[in-house]
């Protein structure tokens, strides 16, 4: 097997007297240098994740329950840790329609902002499956009060329908500016919390 190092130096001596440049004084990258800087190579890795993919979501228990989903996307997110959260956020009011089926009962197609929107209460919700771990994020406060007793996809369709996915991406950005500093993973809970 070839070092890959060895390689590029051969390339780089090919260049360099193709140039009329001695090898030497072509800048060498360090190897343990990017393109990027750490910050930015871990949006742009949570970036590529494309949550159109997400597969089924069973009806019972959060997306990240490994009793009844065990989702790639859902892995990946959580590997980003709470770098997921603001691109969970950015894609709120992604109206682009999901061409096969997530969730059961889901009235009507559901959209890149549908599903942004089930991870993000999932993941903000503890492991008794009633309460937010992050103030503001129960779906009471970011959807309001009305048809408290209907089932969550008809709450978030209605919403949509009355007033546009717009206000859901600012309630989640407001939350975010607020606790950002604060939030972390609990491993025991499986969910993000503010501390």
């Amino acid at each position: 097997m070839v070092d890959g190092r060895f390689v590029r130096a051969i390339c780089l001596s090919i260049v360099a007297l193709a140039c009329g440049t001695h090898p030497a004084e072509i800048p060498q990258p360090d190897a343990t240098s990017s393109a990027l800087p750490a910050s930015d190579k871990s949006k742009s890795a949570v970036s590529e994740i494309d949550i159109s993919k997400i597969g089924r979501i069973a009806p019972k228990g959060r997306v990240q329950d490994k009793d009844y989903n065990d989702i790639e996307v859902v892995d990946q997110l959580i590997a980003k840790g709470k770098d997921s959260i603001p691109f969970l956020i950015s894609k709120l009011d992604d109206g682009t329609t999901i061409h096969h089926h997530v969730i059961d009962y889901w009235p009507g197609d559901m959209t890149v902002g549908d599903v942004a929107f089930v991870i993000l209460s999932d993941f903000t919700t503890d492991s008794t499956w009633a309460r937010a771990t992050i103030p503001g994020a129960d779906r009471d406060t970011i959807l309001g009060k009305a048809d408290p007793n209907a089932p969550g996809v008809e709450r978030v369709a209605r919403f949509v329908d009355k007033y546009g996915r717009k206000p859901i991406r600012q309630k989640w950005e407001e939350i975010w500016l607020k606790y950002k500093d604060q939030i972390v993973w609990d491993d025991q809970q499986r969910c993000f919390k503010a501390k």
